[in-house]
């Protein structure tokens, strides 16, 4: 009913209109934390209050941003504070990600995060890694990329 409405002044498209997109390929990894890791992560869901040695202490004051601290937590890295600093946690989504990299034998890839962390961390491990970001020459180098032609 709406598009009826707006039809004389809008133009409304589809992806499946205009892209020929090759199907989509879901690779579901699960990883496991550390037991040590695990136990913070307990602790932190259950007290709202996390400490790190002497030095950092995550405290979350409303449930509601208990689980973004909980999902930075299971990422690798937490955010400490409101200036953005940040604790490594653990490694093992990066190294499941050195996992695919491996079996890509070459291929890009594509790797989806969620927090300024995994980012950085990413860069880190692989500094191979290519960020797409707006750049439309990143993203023209990324549509025409063949299997080992993806690099820095």
């Amino acid at each position: 009913m709406i598009y009826e409405k707006i039809e004389d002044i809008c133009l409304t498209l589809q992806a499946s209109d205009y892209l020929d997109l090759p199907a989509r390929v879901d690779n579901t990894r699960y990883v496991e934390m550390p037991n040590t890791a695990y136990d913070l992560y307990r602790q932190l869901e259950k007290d709202f209050l996390l400490e790190f040695g002497n030095e950092d202490i995550v405290e979350v004051l409303q449930a509601a941003a208990l689980s973004g601290k909980l999902l930075q937590f299971v990422n690798g890295a937490i955010y400490t504070d409101e200036q953005k600093n940040w604790t490594k946690v653990h490694d093992e989504k990066l190294t499941a990600l050195g996992e695919l990299i491996e079996e890509a034998a070459g291929k890009p890839l594509l790797v989806a995060y969620n927090y300024k962390t995994d980012a950085i961390r990413i860069r880190e491990q692989f500094p191979e890694a290519v960020l797409l970001g707006k750049d439309p020459k990143t993203i023209e180098r990324w549509s025409r990329s063949k299997p080992t032609t993806w690099r820095r």
